[in-house]
């Protein structure tokens, strides 16, 4: 892959932004939001984090208990596993390897449902926080609000977005650099290829 056309995008955009930065530095206005800490320390955050985290721990002592259980088989074919029968050895062990693929599901599933639900909690307070931060954004007269941790645009002026002028630069020049461009030369075999 040519990285040519790529790095030419690139550094237009680059010199575009910083050509706007210097015309309207008295204009810009950026501000930031963390979205993690509004999460946690909000209100509406709290009591959803502290109702995940009731819920966190009913699976974690339904995992414990299975835990347990697969504990003490484990335990009794260590202690008792050479003086049982073949036949009723082989019916512990099998117990104990289908207990042991039930855990790791159980586990499996505990870490998605720990995901889900983790974006259920935040999904309604990041989407009211979100709309405040377009309002003041607008009101404000913000250029941009980013989030803090992650860097995402939350919020961005009219005007900022270089997007569509990019793709008209490039689609302009770019043809114009590839018939400018000297074809490319077929490799040469190297001896022994």
């Amino acid at each position: 892959m040519n990285l040519r056309p790529v790095m030419v995008v690139g550094l237009a955009s680059l010199f575009l932004l910083t050509g706007l930065a210097m015309a309207k530095a008295a204009d810009v206005k950026i501000g930031v939001v963390d979205m993690q800490y509004v999460l946690n320390n909000s209100e509406t955050g709290k009591k959803a984090k502290e109702a995940f985290n009731q819920k966190l721990e009913e699976k974690k002592k339904e995992i414990s208990g299975k835990e347990e259980e697969l504990k003490k088989l484990k335990d009794e074919l260590d202690k008792k596993g050479a003086k049982m029968t073949p036949t009723v050895r082989k019916k512990k062990e099998e117990a104990f390897q289908k207990q042991l693929g039930e855990l790791q599901a159980m586990a499996q599933t505990g870490q998605q449902w720990v995901s889900q639900e983790e974006e259920k909690m935040a999904a309604p307070v990041i989407s009211s926080v979100l709309k405040m931060v377009q309002e003041r954004g607008q009101k404000e007269g913000f250029t941009l609000i980013l989030e803090k941790s992650r860097g995402d645009i939350l919020y961005m002026g009219q005007g900022v977005d270089l997007t569509e002028e990019t793709i008209k630069q490039y689609n302009t020049e770019a043809p114009k650099a590839a018939e400018a461009a000297p074809p490319a030369e077929p490799a040469t075999p190297k001896k022994g290829e």
